[in-house]
């Protein structure tokens, strides 16, 4: 949401709002108040929150990470435990 503030502190500025909603809970998200001087640069701001939000939002990319972190960690516990348990066994 974009509008022009009359009064105050940020008197003719443009404040600049989005209230994003958490697809999984279906709550909003509070997201903090940007002002700027014109109203161009409020809807090139708006556009850019709005993509960082939905940049941080999207949790395929956070599962790959988790997976392939994951997936080392069990990798190189498993070399330590075979190479720690059987050494002695040859």
């Amino acid at each position: 949401m974009i509008r022009k503030i009359e009064k105050g502190k940020y008197k003719n500025k443009w404040q600049i709002r989005i209230q994003p909603i958490d697809k999984v809970t279906g709550k909003r998200i509070s997201c903090p108040v940007e002002y700027t001087d014109t109203k161009k640069e409020a809807i090139s701001l708006e556009r850019k929150m709005w993509l960082k939000f939905e940049n941080l939002a999207q949790p395929t990319k956070g599962n790959d990470i988790f997976s392939d972190a994951f997936l080392k960690y069990v990798e190189d516990r498993k070399k330590d435990y075979f190479s720690c348990n059987f050494e002695g066994l040859g």
